[in-house]
C-alpha cells in the first residue's frame, strides 16, 4: 500500500498528479494485489482514472482475485474503461 493507493482511494487528484510527476509506481501493487487504478475506480473520480492511465497504468491488471478495475468501476467509469478495450 503506497501514498499513491491512498491518495486514488480517497479521489485526491491534485497529490495523485504530484505523486505520479514525482515519480510514483501507477502500477504498484498494494492490498490483494490492487494498483492504484482500482482504487481509483473505486472512488468514481474518471479524471483521476484517465489520468492514471495517460500515464501508464495498466487497465487490465489483476488482483489476487482476478478483478480488473473494470469490476470495480462506477458505469461512467466502466464506459471508457471498456473503450480502452476496443483499441486493444
Amino acid at each position: 500500500w503506497t501514498a499513491l493507493h491512498e491518495a486514488c482511494s480517497y479521489g485526491w487528484l491534485e497529490v495523485v498528479t504530484v505523486l505520479v510527476e514525482g515519480g510514483a509506481n501507477v502500477n504498484a501493487k498494494g492490498l490483494d494485489d490492487d494498483t492504484p487504478l482500482h482504487d481509483a475506480t473505486t472512488s468514481g473520480n474518471l479524471n483521476m482514472v484517465k489520468f492514471l492511465i495517460e500515464h501508464g497504468a495498466d487497465p487490465f491488471a489483476k488482483n489476487t482475485k482476478g478483478r480488473t478495475p473494470s469490476d470495480y468501476a462506477a458505469p461512467h467509469i466502466l464506459e471508457y474503461l471498456q473503450s480502452l478495450k476496443a483499441f486493444q
